[in-house]
């Protein structure tokens, strides 16, 4: 008998270090001259020990956070933009495997990482 392949595992991505992941936008902030605000987010998520219960990696400028060691980017994932063009972070919350975000939000930059840690604490993350 033929198991079902999972098909969801190809859209699962191993999550990257804090370190590596404030290296590369503070390598996006001085190569590229923006990236200070996702910058800013990572090293609040460190600061503020969320890093030890919380797992992400970047896709371009986008930071995808679960729970999860290995993370679907549709899956129990936030994701999380800074939009340049409106001075806002952008919050889309997938809970379930679809292609539309459950929630999503947007706030502008000086309270965005308030709304960040809000946002944790909402999901009970």
């Amino acid at each position: 008998m033929k198991l079902p392949v999972d098909r969801t595992s190809r859209l699962r991505i191993k999550a990257k270090s804090s370190a590596s992941l404030e290296s590369f936008y503070a390598d996006l902030a001085t190569s590229a001259g923006w990236g200070h605000e996702m910058l800013d987010l990572v090293r609040h998520i460190g600061e503020t020990g969320l890093s030890k219960r919380l797992y992400a990696f970047t896709s371009h400028a986008d930071l995808f956070i679960s729970i999860y060691p290995e993370i679907d980017r549709y899956k129990e994932v936030l994701r999380v933009i800074f939009n340049a063009s409106t001075n806002t972070y952008d919050f889309e919350y997938y809970s379930k495997p679809t292609l539309q975000p459950e929630v999503s939000r947007s706030y502008p930059r000086e309270v965005g990482i308030d709304k960040f840690s809000s946002f944790i604490e909402h999901l009970r993350w």
